[in-house]
């Protein structure tokens, strides 16, 4: 993809109206991490991934996660790029994961990780694998579950929702967003889990229009 020969990993791509190919993918640079992006016109027919799409006119949205800001030991962040990504908007929070100074037993009140992207109707769906109390005053209450938030700009997103909250002792994966066009403006959610035997199977949940999230 990018034939300079660093390290590259985690590749999601998206097709927008105009058939261009957009792919997003994690690389090891000058000793950090980068998130990049590609873009090309032509090729064979491919399907959206998870971590790029593409909205009406042609606006490109890529999210990842990250600990840049202090005591933070993971967000998910968001930029667009309305020009086939030649340039992007600054960064945007997206997860709205509690932070606390960081120590060896709790490692903050929260992190966010593994996120996904759709857009529905001009809407900016961001999901993501969550752990965080469960409480608001017990620090250690907490489990491994699946959230999404949304916003109308791609700039200003709402409080998050969970989509899934395993029972005790099972641990949600990779939790995926795609888009339901035929359900008129619906999405879906799809999750990798593993429950407390270890036993993996796939789950998914959906919201509609109205906002409900279901099985």
């Amino acid at each position: 993809m990018d034939p300079d020969g660093a390290p590259q990993w985690h590749p999601h791509l998206a097709v927008d109206p105009t058939g261009a190919v957009h792919v997003v993918w994690t690389e090891a640079r000058a000793g950090g991490w980068e998130v990049r992006l590609a873009s090309r016109r032509g090729g064979p027919d491919v399907e959206p991934g998870r971590r790029v799409a593409v909205g009406r006119g042609a606006t490109v949205f890529v999210v990842w996660s990250d600990d840049r800001l202090p005591n933070a030991v993971s967000d998910v962040w968001l930029v667009e790029s309305a020009d086939g990504g030649r340039t992007f908007t600054a960064p945007v929070r997206v997860s709205d994961t509690p932070t606390a100074p960081v120590d060896h037993l709790t490692y903050g009140t929260g992190y966010a990780w593994n996120p996904s992207v759709a857009v529905v109707d001009d809407v900016v769906y961001v999901g993501w694998q969550d752990f965080r109390p469960l409480t608001a005053t017990d620090r250690l209450t907490r489990r491994n579950h699946v959230r999404v938030a949304s916003s109308r700009d791609g700039t200003t997103f709402g409080g998050s929702r969970i989509v899934a909250l395993p029972p005790p002792g099972a641990q949600p994966y990779d939790p995926a967003l795609a888009t339901l066009p035929a359900a008129g403006g619906a999405w879906i959610c799809v999750w990798t889990e593993a429950d407390a035997s270890g036993a993996f199977a796939l789950r998914a949940g959906t919201m509609t229009r109205g906002g409900g999230i279901g099985p």
